[in-house]
């Protein structure tokens, strides 16, 4: 039974659903119904309505086609977008724009180039079957002929004129063309800008006030012309002294007007200024007078203390201003007060303490517009503390403070040696000086010197000051100094000396002599032997020895000539040989005696055979020529006897 009733109800519902219309379908934008279906309100159910899109669109994709299906459509699927024109074409001398684009609806502008105008639609629409309308043309712009200028002529003179083609004018003789000379066929069909005129014109002859024409045209003064101005002596010239005739008949910028001049800040001497409340003027008209005073710390010596200003120029300064006097500042005590440069206004008052005394106090004053300008200082007498103590030593006097110029005595505890300066003072600074000494144990080692030893003088410890005094061995010499004196830094001073083995350089070169051994150099105790040669005889010790001291002793001998007389010569001099020998040979500076009538001798002296280069006979001559001297003295006394 139940089943039957569900049966039953299941057939009802089925049928109400069958029977169940559609109302007109909601589509999608830019779609319509298409064919009678436009004009249904309802549609059975399991109709079938076709969809197309509106005019100027075009499917996109999806079906064209639903479906009614118990009282509601199928999906629509359709979509509809605007068609696209694409491009409308090209002009030529113009251009296409397209502000929204190319599709259903938009519009496509026409514009020509500069010197075009446009012939035709100035803009066409994109529709359902393309664009609308015929393209436009750009056609060249012409320009009519220009107006005709009284008293003047244009060219070239056409019938007509494309855009940008110039027309140039001028006018007749004297007449001044007004405007611009140049037009042009311009983009819109007329000359621009516009065509100008021709007139006479001329400008009036400048006159200014104190002033007059320098150079430039004279009458008449056409356009173009131009006149220099200038102003008399003492006016300035207000405005532009070139000026330039124009078309207007005026003269540019404007004539100018002379004025008089005005004066700067009148040049003082810096010692003078300009009375308030002109002080503070930078220029004064002409007429003005001012004021002078003088400057601060001076004061006037004469003159008149007014100025006037004329064309420009002040009337001569006469006032004089001088310095004032301070005189001189009240004395100080224990120092002196200075002047540099004098007691007047700026000058400066130095004030030095005497040496031992500090300044307390400003060390200069100014001399001002009052008088010396602060309060003099004052001079105390320096101070030093106590000085430092020593270690190991003592100072006296022992004060809590001391004065300029005292002293302290440093001494040094036994055994200790001062190092430094024993006295300080306390000096002008209010410290000692010099430093303060040390005290220290010092003694130096005892000198040790190769081949030689101590000689003299102190023995271990040697303390500072002391001295020794250091020898050499037997055939060893010194270098450096044998005196030696302990210092206070320990060490032997000038510095310990050394001890080398004595040397000797060879002897000098004896003349018509030798000597053997013969060496480049000698050592201690060396001897040499000398010799002569033949006919030369030794004089001086035949060896010499080297010496401690570096020196060969005693000096090296010399060799002299042997002096010869035989009989025949003795003979020829007058004379007889004392000794029986035939020939005599004797050294020089002996004695040769010979038998005269007088008792005259023949003296052969060393230094007579010196000199004589030449043989035996030369020397025989010579004592020939002496003896016959002598011979005739002889006779001489004796005649006057």
């Amino acid at each position: 039974m139940g089943v039957t009733y569900f049966l039953l109800s299941s057939l009802c519902l089925a049928f109400v659903v069958k029977a169940q219309d559609c109302s007109k379908p909601t589509l999608g934008p830019h779609m319509n119904l298409r064919d009678e279906s436009i004009l249904l309100q309802k549609f059975s159910d399991g109709n079938k309505v076709y969809l197309t899109c509106e005019v100027g669109y075009q499917p996109a994709g999806g079906s064209t086609v639903i479906t009614c299906s118990a009282g509601s459509w199928s999906r629509v699927t359709l979509r509809c977008e605007r068609k696209h024109c694409g491009s409308a074409g090209e002009i030529t001398n113009g251009h296409v724009d397209y502000p929204e684009g190319t599709q259903f609806g938009d519009k496509a502008l026409f514009r020509c180039d500069t010197g075009y105008t446009l012939v035709g639609n100035r803009e066409i629409t994109c529709g359902d079957k393309g664009w609308t309308g015929r393209l436009p043309v750009c056609e060249g712009v012409k320009c009519s002929p220009p107006p005709v200028v009284v008293n003047g002529t244009f060219s070239p003179n056409n019938d007509e004129y494309d855009y940008r083609d110039v027309v140039l004018y001028s006018c007749n003789k004297d007449i001044t063309l007004i405007g611009s000379r140049s037009i042009t066929c311009s983009e819109d069909g007329t000359f621009n800008p516009e065509p100008p005129t021709c007139r006479m014109i001329e400008c009036k002859h400048p006159q200014i006030g104190n002033g007059q024409w320098q150079t430039g045209s004279r009458p008449p003064h056409r356009p173009s012309y131009k006149v220099t101005l200038n102003c008399n002596s003492g006016y300035i010239m207000k405005g532009a002294a070139t000026q330039t005739c124009e078309i207007s008949g005026e003269w540019s910028p404007g004539l100018p007007t002379c004025e008089p001049r005005n004066c700067s800040r009148p040049a003082l001497q810096p010692n003078m200024k300009l009375k308030d409340p002109d002080n503070l003027l930078q220029t004064f008209r002409h007429g003005t007078e001012v004021s002078l005073t003088c400057g601060d710390g001076y004061m006037s010596a004469g003159g008149s203390a007014v100025i006037t200003c004329s064309l420009g120029r002040w009337s001569r300064v006469t006032l004089t201003c001088e310095r004032k006097n301070c005189g001189q500042a009240a004395d100080v005590t224990n120092g002196q007060v200075y002047y540099p440069q004098g007691t007047r206004f700026g000058d400066r008052a130095v004030i030095r303490c005497q040496t031992g005394y500090t300044l307390v106090g400003n060390r200069e004053i100014r001399c001002g517009d009052k008088g010396w300008m602060g309060s003099l200082p004052v001079c105390e007498v320096v101070k030093c503390f106590p000085p430092p103590v020593v270690v190991n030593g003592t100072f006296s006097p022992n004060n809590d403070e001391y004065e300029y110029g005292d002293v302290v005595l440093y001494s040094c505890n036994k055994d200790n040696t001062l190092i430094g300066s024993r006295s300080i003072t306390c000096s002008e600074d209010g410290t000692f000086k010099p430093e303060p000494p040390t005290c220290k144990m010092i003694e130096c080692k005892h000198p040790q010197i190769g081949n030689g030893q101590w000689q003299t003088g102190s023995r271990p410890p040697h303390r500072p000051s002391s001295t020794v005094t250091l020898n050499c061995n037997s055939g060893y010499i010194m270098k450096g100094a044998a005196t030696q004196t302990c210092e206070i830094s320990g060490e032997w001073s000038p510095g310990l000396p050394t001890c080398e083995p004595v040397k000797c350089p060879p002897p000098p070169v004896v003349m018509n002599g030798d000597f053997c051994p013969n060496k480049e150099e000698y050592e201690y105790r060396d001897v040499l032997q000398y010799s002569c040669h033949k006919d030369f005889t030794i004089n001086g010790s035949k060896s010499t020895t080297c010496s401690e001291d570096g020196t060969f002793k005693p000096d090296p001998p010399t060799c002299v000539r042997e002096c010869v007389l035989d009989r025949t010569a003795s003979e020829f001099l007058g004379g007889l040989l004392s000794t029986s020998k035939d020939t005599v040979f004797s050294r020089a500076g002996l004695q040769i005696r010979l038998a005269l009538y007088e008792r005259l001798f023949v003296e052969f002296y060393e230094q007579m055979l010196k000199n004589i280069k030449e043989e035996h006979e030369m020397k025989m001559k010579i004592l020939q020529i002496e003896l016959e001297m002598k011979m005739k003295k002889r006779e001489m006394q004796q005649s006057q006897m």
